[in-house]
């Protein structure tokens, strides 16, 4: 089994985003914060909804990661520009946000 980070918020016409910040370290945000644990379907999931601030510190934490090993390559820097706009776009507006939900889910590798 492994583990994935995505990232899932509802702008206020409800319109879903969903970002998986590939060079976020989910192990070390799962120890840093209360998330709660779900057994689903046999696969066990964390839930965290951040406050904005929280999630701030998060992404400034996280953002030194993106160009790490794999992730400084040219190709997963165009992979990872659009994601990190959005990430940034949730941070400079969270007035246009809700429902900010940071998820670690284990999904069979």
């Amino acid at each position: 089994m492994a583990y994935s980070l995505k990232i899932q918020a509802k702008d206020l016409s409800s319109k879903e985003l969903k970002l998986e910040p590939a060079w976020w370290k989910y192990k070390e945000i799962l120890e840093a914060y209360p998330f709660k644990k779900e057994l689903r379907q046999g696969y066990l999931n964390y839930h965290f909804l951040p406050p904005h601030d929280t999630f701030l510190n998060i992404f400034l934490d996280q953002l030194p990661y993106l160009e790490e090993g794999v992730y400084a390559h040219p190709k997963w820097k165009a992979i990872n520009e659009k994601c990190l706009r959005e990430l940034k776009d949730l941070i400079e507006h969270p007035e246009k946000y809700t429902e900010l939900e940071i998820i670690i889910y284990e999904w069979e590798s």
